[in-house]
């Protein structure tokens, strides 16, 4: 990444219209479930984000990592990392290394998690495109674990939500019953992603 562009800490806040507006989602995590973010500017101006935080739900992340290292306390997931285009090659990798180097600093975090979703593509410097398999991420030392499991889609109105929002929004997940309140529903099938983590504490190690 470019001397001239400055790394620091931020709150959501800070973050979350840039994050709305660059990342495929079109979506940024609510506050609840944020801990740590992280910006990325030139000259004032907002050139990356990354939002670490809980998984949804605030879930244990199963034996991804060993008891007791798998809690929400212990682990925290790399909800979204935004980078703009116009920023040199390999900034992407150097901004999540300045994001990893603090935590390791200033929190008691002891392992990260984040998942590359092979239905994203990208276009690179030739004109090539390429489907998101995680690069950035063997680039700067996390450890792919395989495929995570196909997850439910929840497409409400036109909007798409996770699968616990929908129960805490509706207090269900039957879409029926969902439907009888006057809303539209369309459920999809996700593609399993690639999964990486980032150990911390060795001890987190399967």
């Amino acid at each position: 990444m470019s001397s001239d562009v400055q790394f620091a800490p931020c709150g959501i806040d800070a973050v979350r219209e840039f994050v709305v507006l660059n990342h495929y989602s079109r979506s940024c995590p609510k506050g609840g479930i944020v801990s740590h973010c992280f910006a990325a500017k030139v000259e004032d101006m907002l050139v990356g984000a990354a939002v670490f935080g809980h998984k949804a739900g605030n879930a244990r992340t199963g034996s991804i990592f060993v008891p007791p290292y798998d809690t929400p306390e212990a682990c925290r997931e790399l909800i979204r990392l935004v980078m703009s285009d116009v920023l040199p090659k390999y900034s992407e990798g150097h901004f999540i290394g300045q994001c990893l180097r603090y935590l390791q600093g200033h929190s008691e975090i002891k392992g990260l998690l984040s998942y590359a979703d092979p239905e994203q593509k990208h276009t690179d410097e030739f004109g090539v495109e390429h489907r998101h398999t995680g690069t950035v991420y063997r680039a700067t030392n996390w450890q792919y674990t395989g495929l995570s499991h196909p997850s439910k889609k929840f497409i409400v109105d036109g909007k798409e939500m996770h699968q616990r929002s929908v129960s805490n929004l509706f207090g269900t997940c039957s879409v029926p019953a969902i439907q009888a309140a006057g809303h539209t529903v369309e459920v999809r099938l996700s593609k399993p992603k690639h999964r990486y983590i980032y150990v911390l504490q060795k001890s987190m190690l399967p």
